[in-house]
């Protein structure tokens, strides 16, 4: 052994060497307690620093203090190179203990890329390898790493790949949690400014899931209380998004509840819908909704403020803006700005002689023309003369004018004096005081029905020739029905199972 007790030389402090299995080139040994078996301070280099071929760089074992102990003020406590095996090694024996320990008590504030003021600092230029790597082989309880800290728990960062990564073949890859009721048990952030690839995967996400698990998910939230599982915000774009690129039975966003909402969407703006479904897919579905309960709702849509606000709203360049399989109910107004086409049309009212158990039901009038009825009763003067008084808007609305006149209560002959003109005609009858019922019928004439005249007889479209609004009625199966080829395409992507 050599020592150099001149602080001017440029010389080691201590070099020891030994060519014996087993042995060390230098030992150290302190019975006290709190003292050290090795201890290295250095000013500006390294506190100890030893290097290995074949075995460990540096061996430190206590009963009650420190294994190795390193102390530098300008550089690395303790470091170690090993070109067989790890470079440091640390081994606890107390269940309470860490193998290795590794505290930085400077106080000053580093910036964000910065991996000085570490406890522990790891950092490889291996591919495929972690800058700190952490494993538990307990299969019921403990972790491979756990961080405590008053703002983070556990920070990764990486120049090109992952800043944290956790891999386990028993538990979760990644556990977080906190006891903060302002703060997150995972918090992830991406500051940059590129967009995700076109048609590629996601990029630059703030928290990021991946799984290729059937039936698994790739993030999952779940909250035992009031909250939520999963909760997203966007000051400017997509608080919650889903993508699914595998094929019939992916499914972008999946939410589901025992209790609550199974998805919820809220938004404060104005021109942005709180939920939004897109698909690209050429007989895709933007969004589905499923109900397996009594008396529940696929899709429910509420608006209960303002006269002009909506419920559910859909709309369509070329196709359909709302398609619908069974029975629909409209418990109050319906409005259609354009033809309403029925195979019959009725009525339908509380009977009125027996209002609590019976319906009274009425057909409409059907016409190859688009025509308007008007009817009264008037009687004759002395003279057998009446006017018929019709709507200001009667010749403004209506041509090609049919009359029908009927005498009441006596004998007699009437005609129609003189037509219609300024709204209103006249009746003669050949006695005076004679009661007459008439009806006119005009053909509309109003810009409407010059821009859309009635096509009595109409060639079907492709996608329903030879198909039938009524296939049983014509001894044909019920599968040649018109609405199942409307549909088909829809209804084979909502055949799909929601787990």
């Amino acid at each position: 052994m050599f020592r150099h007790d001149d602080p001017n030389n440029d010389e080691d402090g201590i070099v020891g060497t030994t060519n014996v299995a087993g042995k060390s080139g230098v030992f150290g040994f302190n019975p006290a307690a709190g003292g050290n078996g090795v201890a290295g301070i250095s000013e500006n280099g390294n506190g100890v620093f030893a290097r290995s071929k074949t075995l460990n760089g540096v061996f430190g074992e206590s009963e009650t203090g420190l294994g190795v102990h390193g102390h530098s003020i300008n550089h690395v406590g303790v470091f170690g190179i090993s070109d067989k095996d790890d470079a440091i090694v640390g081994v606890a024996k107390s269940p309470l203990k860490s193998a290795v320990f590794g505290r930085n008590e400077s106080a000053q504030t580093e910036k964000a890329k910065s991996p000085g003021g570490s406890g522990v600092f790891g950092l490889t230029q291996a591919e495929n390898a972690v800058g700190v790597f952490g494993a538990n082989n307990n299969l019921k309880t403990g972790r491979g790493v756990q961080g405590n800290g008053a703002e983070a728990g556990v920070g990764g960062f990486s120049e090109a790949g992952a800043g944290v990564i956790g891999q386990s073949n028993k538990g979760d890859g990644v556990q977080g949690f906190t006891e903060s009721p302002g703060r997150n048990g995972i918090f992830g952030r991406n500051n940059a400014a590129t967009p995700a690839p076109a048609g590629g995967p996601p990029a630059g996400n703030g928290v990021f899931g991946f799984s290729n698990v059937p039936n698994a998910s790739g993030i999952f939230g779940a909250n035992n209380n009031t909250g939520w599982g999963v909760f997203g915000n966007s000051a400017a774009g997509t608080g919650v998004r889903g993508h699914s690129a595998g094929g019939q039975e992916g499914i972008g966003v999946t939410g589901t509840s025992v209790s609550g909402s199974g998805v919820a969407g809220v938004s404060s703006l104005t021109s942005f819908p709180s939920v939004l479904g897109r698909t690209d897919a050429q007989d895709g579905v933007g969004i589905a909704g499923y109900c397996r309960g009594t008396g529940g709702a696929g899709v429910l849509g509420v608006a209960d403020i303002g006269e002009d606000a909506v419920g559910v709203w859909g709309s369509s360049r070329e196709g359909l803006a709302g398609f619908f399989t069974g029975n629909v109910v409209v418990s109050n107004d319906l409005t259609v700005s354009g033809t309403l086409t029925a195979a019959e049309k009725h009525f339908k009212i509380d009977h009125p002689l027996d209002p609590s158990n019976k319906y009274l039901v009425h057909a409409a009038v059907e016409s190859p023309e688009l025509v308007n009825a008007y009817s009264g009763n008037v009687i004759t003067d002395g003279n057998g003369d009446a006017t018929v008084n019709l709507p200001d808007y009667f010749e403004a609305l209506n041509a090609d004018f049919r009359y029908q006149l009927t005498v009441v209560g006596q004998f007699a002959q009437t005609m129609v004096a003189n037509e219609i003109r300024d709204s209103r005609f006249t009746i003669k009858t050949d006695k005076p005081n004679v009661k007459v019922s008439w009806q006119v019928i005009g053909i509309r004439q109003d810009a409407y029905a010059k821009a859309h005249p009635l096509v009595v007889e109409q060639e079907k479209p492709k996608v329903t020739r030879g198909r039938f609004l009524f296939p049983e009625l014509h001894g044909q199966p019920i599968e040649m029905k018109i609405e199942k080829a409307l549909g088909a395409e829809l209804l084979k992507h909502l055949d799909q199972k929601i787990e």
